[in-house]
């Protein structure tokens, strides 16, 4: 049960979700057979991570309560000292549980043959959106994650002129082409950039 989600900094009770909404078998999405009766488990990031805040307000409406049965998991240490990340951890499990789902960040590096990306639609009856490389970057994937700059300009004022041209540097072809060869983010699209570096003046 659900008794409302954040709005921007204000509660809205419009998207409230009563238990009788829960959907805790397959069979509620429609599989029959052994599917029918199988319980979803949900595997996902504790919820201090930064993505359960992006579910919280792109899924939930900016509401914060999960399923009560929702698997969390956090990075850990491996004996030999390596590192094994909470996103590893939950496709591994995900491909030994059958009747599992979960959302992972940056999960396709991570993919295997036991588990299935399914794609997703933005709202009831909507196309569903394949997790591609395209999708992602022309922002049209539903849970696409996005990073900002943030600079402070006083209302009214231009920016300093040295950040406004390491702004437009990043926003440049030659500053993608950086983002891309970094490796970690996706270049912006042609038109973002344009439509970005346009909000500099």
């Amino acid at each position: 049960m659900r008794t409302g989600g954040w709005n921007g900094i204000n509660w809205d009770p419009s998207v409230a979700r009563g238990p009788e909404k829960n959907i805790r078998t397959w069979g509620q999405l429609g599989l029959n057979g052994k599917w029918k009766n199988m319980p979803i488990r949900v595997f996902g990031y504790t919820l201090k991570y930064n993505f359960p805040d992006e579910i919280h307000n792109k899924v939930f409406h900016g509401g914060y309560k999960w399923n009560e049965a929702l698997e969390e998991y956090a990075n850990k240490t491996n004996p030999d000292g390596s590192l094994y990340i909470a996103g590893q951890q939950m496709i591994d499990d995900l491909g030994k549980t059958p009747g599992a789902i979960a959302y992972v960040a940056g999960g396709v590096s991570m993919m295997n043959s036991n588990v299935k990306l399914l794609p997703l639609s933005v709202k009831t009856g909507g196309p569903p959106i394949p997790l591609t490389l395209d999708n992602v970057q022309n922002r049209t994937y539903p849970l696409a994650g996005e990073v900002y700059f943030y600079m402070n300009r006083p209302p009214g004022r231009p920016l300093p002129p040295k950040v406004r041209e390491f702004m437009r540097y990043v926003l440049s072809r030659q500053g993608q082409e950086q983002v891309e060869r970094d490796g970690k983010y996706l270049p912006l699209t042609a038109e973002l950039s344009r439509e970005e570096t346009a909000k500099l003046n």
